[in-house]
């Protein structure tokens, strides 16, 4: 049982113990009965089961020449739908294939792994609900839930030090999470993760306090989801590691505040900062996507990108330059429309009298981060173009619609996650042609509607032109030192030139920035879609 804030401002702590043992009482009571009404359906599942996949019913070892081959055609067949349902390519599909395909070519280890993956994905579960009874640490440990709202509040902090001190002097655990889910967020609401100093301060002193009292865990954070048990918050994320994640925001803003840049030049500087220090590297769930997971295992895709961005330009909280958080999907301009992949971005709003700028554009640093042979970031080809160009991506359609929430922009859309997961189903059981032929008019459909962010924003974004950005650039450049004095100017044309390859790489002739329609002298980049390097929002 969470005790949440209601509780803790509504009732005393005799009144929560009560109402916490009844919660757990009534739990066994569930347990048992569900346990005896369910134990005949199990057995029938587990028996259709193991007739249906004789080759998972029993341990590798003890399987025939056959049925070893049937373990390793089911797993190809798993892997080439997964694949075919995340949108790769022939050459890594035939690869799956030639790898797995032919049982006489693994050995006990591999059929084992593959053994091991695919029953925990086909086989019935038995009711583990009997587990409640055993669940002595749980009852042991009080559970309470905060929101970042009442973490800013002094009085319910003391309010929930006082509870928890007493408990821990009766001999109970307590474990504490700040929650607040990105479900119940807005795209342009302050980035996950990202609290103020008092708060920060706050919430430390807190869990100093309670460290001292006998409270073995950190206080942990959580934004992925609405904390229902305890197992939630145990998988949060360490109070530690949301503070380190808010001293790096901090100082990264101090350092642009320190030398009065102008909002555009803001925007050079974050964008030329993320691009040329985190290379595209793919994780967990949330380990690449927000800010506590990309400080504390280096790994970030495009949805960290488009959070690392937006906590910057929040930290800064300059009037005249706001940020939003945009999900969408990439499909490729052929007849079969395959998916390329989800992908996310920025849209930013930024009103400068220096460079007389005011209008939407969008920025998306992944498509320009670094690359083994770019060790310094791609330039800015995907730095503040204009809206409209979303409309003309090389060799991609942009769609892009009511992905209004955090979860379905960073994450996963629930929705869309629900609606492939019954696709993938189908397919394994055979039924390809019709959930083909609805696949293909679904793509057709969405490709059709297009992006609200385009029909929205594109007359409110001008092109950016080439000089404007050669003068912020060689402003960050010199502010920040980042290339010798007498190099600004030949550094800056560089980064011009390749921002122009990049763009004319990644936009077809019809693109409005001036990375496409200036500097013809350009480099050609050798590359059949640049944009696709970096482009898996849920890969």
């Amino acid at each position: 049982m969470i005790i949440d804030t209601a509780m803790l401002t509504t009732m005393t702590l005799e009144q929560i113990m009560q109402e916490r043992e009844q919660a757990y009482i009534s739990r066994l009571d569930f347990a048992r009965q569900f346990d005896a009404e369910n134990a005949l359906k199990n057995a029938e599942k587990i028996a259709e089961f193991n007739k249906k996949y004789p080759c998972l019913s029993k341990p590798v070892e003890q399987l025939s020449e056959q049925q070893r081959q049937e373990l390793a055609t089911l797993y190809t067949n798993y892997t080439v739908n997964m694949l075919l349902a995340s949108g790769a390519g022939k050459q890594e599909i035939a690869q799956a294939q030639e790898d797995y395909a032919d049982a006489s070519k693994l050995d006990n280890a591999q059929l084992e792994i593959m053994h091991g993956m695919l029953v925990a994905m086909f086989k019935p579960h038995e009711s583990s609900y009997s587990a409640v009874a055993n669940a002595e640490e749980e009852f042991a440990t009080v559970y309470f839930k905060i929101s970042k709202q009442d973490a800013e509040n002094p009085e319910i902090i003391a309010l929930l030090e006082q509870r928890c001190k007493t408990l821990l002097g009766q001999g109970q655990q307590v474990k504490i999470v700040v929650n607040s889910p990105m479900r119940s967020k807005n795209n342009d609401d302050q980035i996950d993760y990202l609290f103020s100093n008092e708060t920060l301060r706050r919430l430390i002193d807190l869990n100093n306090s309670l460290h001292g009292a006998g409270m073995k865990s950190y206080i942990m954070v959580n934004e992925y989801a609405d904390v229902i048990d305890g197992d939630m918050i145990k998988r949060s994320w360490t109070l530690k590691d949301v503070v380190v994640a808010n001293r790096e925001i901090d100082n990264i803003a101090k350092r642009i505040k320190e030398q009065n840049l102008s909002p555009f030049e803001a925007m050079v500087y974050i964008h030329k900062y993320i691009t040329s220090n985190f290379a595209y590297k793919e994780g967990g769930t949330e380990e690449c996507r927000v800010i506590p997971g990309i400080f504390k295992n280096g790994k970030i895709v495009c949805s960290g990108y488009a959070s690392f961005v937006k906590a910057i330009v929040d930290k800064l909280d300059m009037p005249e330059l706001k940020c939003m958080i945009v999900g969408c999907e990439l499909y490729k301009k052929s007849l079969s429309l395959d998916m390329e992949g989800g992908h996310c971005h920025n849209l930013v709003w930024i009103k400068d009298e220096k460079y007389g700028l005011d209008g939407y554009y969008v920025e998306d640093a992944c498509w320009d981060s670094k690359l083994p042979n770019y060790e310094q970031g791609r330039g800015f080809a995907h730095c503040l173009y204009p809206v409209g160009d979303l409309a003309h991506m090389r060799g991609m359609h942009y769609v892009q619609h009511s992905k209004g929430d955090r979860l379905s922009s960073l994450m996963f859309d629930p929705q869309e996650m629900e609606n492939a997961l019954t696709e993938m189903a189908k397919a394994l059981k055979g039924e390809k042609t019709e959930s083909a032929i609805k696949a293909y008019f679904d793509r057709r459909k969405k490709v059709k509607s297009g992006a609200e962010i385009v029909d929205r924003f594109a007359d409110k974004s001008k092109p950016i032109t080439m000089e404007q950005y050669i003068e912020a650039v060689k402003t960050v450049l010199v502010k920040f030192e980042l290339c010798e004095p007498d190099k600004v100017d030949e550094t800056a044309m560089q980064m011009m030139s390749m921002s122009s390859a990049f763009s004319r790489a990644g936009f077809d002739r019809h693109a409005t920035s001036s990375f496409v329609t200036t500097n013809p002298n350009a480099p050609k980049i050798k590359t059949t879609n640049s944009l696709s390097a970096n482009d898996g929002r849920n890969s």
